[in-house]
């Protein structure tokens, strides 16, 4: 359960679009704010916009912009769409690795680890990018241009 370089850079990615939702954003600019690498960027790009969180526009006023809101977006979607899913072994989210395993019915750790992933999944599940936002401005007691 290690979160990677590239699931760091998705939901830093999905947090600066979700922060200017609603307006196209260049990949320079989420690479500057984000202090992302633009070459990794622009891979992340890529990934979210398959798994279906952004969509580009080409042109002057062209970028990135998110599909939904940031309120419809979680934590658990994003990390998952790019590294699968988050469990510290596979037979804690995978019912047919009982298959794959003889000890799967009598081994102690299963049992513990699929109590550690469904705790860690549901907490990732709750947590949306609105809330990430929220949490983001009491922390920094910042407001943006659409707010007044």
């Amino acid at each position: 359960m290690k979160i990677t370089y590239e699931d760091d850079y998705a939901l830093k990615t999905i947090f600066d679009l979700a922060l200017h939702y609603g307006v196209n954003m260049h990949i320079s600019d989420i690479a500057r704010r984000q202090d992302i690498p633009a070459k990794f960027l622009e891979q992340v790009l890529l990934k979210l916009k398959r798994s279906g969180f952004v969509v580009s526009k080409k042109g002057p006023n062209g970028g990135y912009r998110l599909v939904k809101e940031p309120k419809d977006i979680s934590l658990k979607e994003v990390l998952e769409s790019i590294s699968g899913p988050y469990a510290p072994i596979e037979c804690a989210w995978n019912p047919g690795y009982s298959e794959k395993c003889r000890y799967f019915h009598d081994c102690v750790f299963q049992g513990i680890f699929s109590d550690i992933y469904r705790d860690v999944s549901k907490k990732l599940e709750d947590m949306d990018f609105q809330k990430v936002i929220d949490i983001y401005k009491k922390k920094t007691k910042r407001k943006f241009q659409h707010e007044k």
